[in-house]
């Protein structure tokens, strides 16, 4: 039975201790280092996962892929279920603009099925409809609206897809993610103002890491400024339009860096010894994230920003790990897997 209470207390601990309980470093090297899928059980026996994996079986790597990124959605019903009710309708808009990067990732392997990083990234939380994950190139009249409480989203889905297949590119993709920010940021559910603005500010972060993807893609194919299109860049991030019109003209890594030397954005920018740029660009919309989310937990514990942050690093540990079975099934180049990873 799920416990229900008016205040944050209950909530607060049981997120805490599951934000105390993710899994480190070693247990990541520990999984890269398995050779059979029930290696890996072995090394999460002791974790969050041993249950569900003791149920689902542990016969292959993909069972065990399966089974990790169904914990995702169950922990997001979960502590969101548990939390007060006035939280609970304002955390389902902030998991639906979470997952917004996980149905892009998946729309991404329509563009390129061998993309194993995007893949890892596909991690369902169970605020979008099971179809969506299942789009193909023949869903170009759209059509989902039935399956959607928002038509202009199940439009912008199929659009998105089609301009994407069209151009071979992952850009128009983008344009979802920040969709659904804004939405966010534009619904004032009742009673919820306080709740809303507690979390503001990680949807912003969403918004920022969609709109410098589109400047290190762009800078990545050797697109100009006037080959993107306006509508891939949301003016509702933290990031200055200015900025990120000027950050169009850039071709260097180290520029960009250097323009938004005033953001705490700045080392999640920076190429890491033996990184390339297509490890950066994989890695950061998850860095911010992770940045964002230390930021909220620092603050005032007992509202729904802290319920947010532990269904955002969960799915970040979720996509940590599923990277690194990647790795242990020879999917991924073990090597470099730990570039691709955002550690909280």
């Amino acid at each position: 039975m799920i416990r229900r209470t008016k205040n944050y207390e209950y909530i607060n601990a049981l997120v805490r201790g599951q934000i105390g309980n993710l899994l480190k470093p070693n247990d990541y090297k520990a999984v890269l280092g398995c050779n059979k899928p029930s290696d890996i059980a072995q090394v999460l026996s002791s974790s969050s996962y041993s249950e569900l994996l003791t149920r689902s079986g542990t016969d292959s790597f993909a069972a065990i892929d399966e089974t990790v990124s169904s914990a995702a959605s169950q922990n997001a019903t979960k502590v969101i279920a548990a939390s007060p009710d006035s939280a609970r309708t304002i955390l389902n808009e902030y998991r639906l603009s979470l997952e917004s990067r996980s149905l892009v990732n998946s729309l991404r392997l329509q563009i390129n099925p061998g993309d194993v990083a995007a893949s890892a990234g596909v991690i369902p939380l169970g605020a979008i409809p099971e179809i969506y994950y299942k789009l193909t190139p023949a869903a170009k009249g759209g059509g989902y609206g039935k399956n959607f409480s928002d038509p202009k989203l199940s439009h912008l889905v199929a659009e998105s897809l089609q301009a994407a297949l069209r151009y071979t590119s992952t850009l128009p993709l983008l344009r979802i993610i920040t969709y659904l920010c804004e939405r966010f940021l534009d619904r004032k559910p009742d009673d919820t103002h306080g709740e809303e603005a507690s979390l503001e500010r990680l949807v912003i972060s969403n918004i920022d890491g969609a709109n410098l993807e589109v400047i290190l893609t762009a800078m990545n194919q050797g697109m100009e400024q006037h080959a993107v299109p306006a509508s891939l860049l949301s003016q509702r991030g933290s990031l200055g339009g200015e900025s990120l019109l000027a950050a169009l003209n850039l071709r260097e890594i180290e520029r960009l860096s250097a323009l938004f030397s005033n953001s705490r954005y700045r080392s999640c920018l920076e190429l890491k010894s033996g990184e390339t740029f297509n490890d950066l660009l994989v890695r950061l919309p998850y860095c911010l994230m992770m940045l964002k989310s230390h930021y909220a937990l620092a603050g005032y514990p007992f509202r729904a920003s802290t319920v947010a942050v532990g269904i955002t690093l969960k799915l970040l540990e979720i996509r940590n790990l599923r990277l690194a079975i990647s790795g242990a099934s020879g999917r991924l180049n073990r090597a470099f897997v730990f570039r691709l990873m955002a550690i909280p």
